[in-house]
């Protein structure tokens, strides 16, 4: 218990939980928009990884409720498809914008937007 109480004491806690609470706002009214709100204010608190750690974690669990849904009414190949890819990829992209460059440093745009093309093709 002391740890939340040295969490809640810490400087600049309220005002994450402010940029929070309007981030999820403007994604609630909107559907987007929570990066743009969020990460300003979390960038001068936290560090670029813990941020985009926060914000990962407040996505994912906000669109968790979404998920039986998207199975229900969405293509399952398709929302298997990007669900893997989404597994697969998402720790490389925190190493990237934390500093840890996994494939960033290695590839140019034309082989990203290839890879892209490549996974999104469908017959």
């Amino acid at each position: 218990m002391d740890i939340f109480a040295g969490v809640i004491a810490s400087e600049g806690f309220w005002m994450l939980v402010a940029a929070a609470t309007v981030a999820g706002l403007v994604r609630g009214f909107s559907g987007f928009g929570t990066a743009m709100v969020y990460l300003p204010v979390a960038g001068q608190i936290l560090t670029p990884f813990e941020a985009l750690t926060t914000l990962l974690i407040m996505d994912l669990i906000g669109a968790l409720p979404n998920i039986p849904q998207a199975f229900r009414t969405g293509h399952p190949a398709d929302i298997m498809r990007l669900s893997l890819g989404a597994l697969l990829t998402l720790p490389y992209l925190a190493a990237n914008v934390s500093g840890g460059g996994l494939f960033a440093p290695s590839m140019n745009g034309f082989t990203v937007r290839l890879a892209i093309s490549l996974l999104l093709y469908r017959r």
